[in-house]
Parts: C-alpha cells; structure tokens; sequence
C-alpha cells in the first residue's frame, strides 16, 4: 500500500515537472518569436522596423541622386 501511493506521488511529481518544462519551451518559442518581430530602432523618436526603415533609406538615396 505505501509503495503505490510512493508511486502516485512520484509519478504526479514527473507530470508537473514535465508541465513546467512545456511551459518553459512554450514561453520561449514566443519570446524568440518576438524579438524577431518586434525589433526596433529608435530614431527621432519613432519606432522604425526593418523594412520600413530600408524603404525610408532607399527613398533618401534616390532624393540625393535627384539633387
């Protein structure tokens, strides 16, 4: 009898530690998959993401080519 609820117990602490490392990698393909997303350059103090900031660069050179 002890050495089933010895098992239950064990077997309920490999569950949450499997549980929280699910979390973990969860939480962590999120956070990566943020940061690709949401990185940013301040300048001027606006937010610019990288492909607003090559169109906003391309735009520039071809006004300095016109000039």
């Amino acid at each position: 009898m002890i050495i089933i609820i010895i098992m239950i117990i064990i077997t309920i602490i490999i569950t949450i530690i499997i549980v929280i490392m699910i979390m973990i990698m969860i939480i962590t393909i999120i956070e990566r998959s943020l940061e690709v997303k949401l990185l940013t350059i301040w300048t001027d103090g606006k937010a610019e993401v990288g492909r607003v900031r090559e169109e906003k660069s391309r735009r520039e050179k071809i006004r300095e080519e016109k000039e």
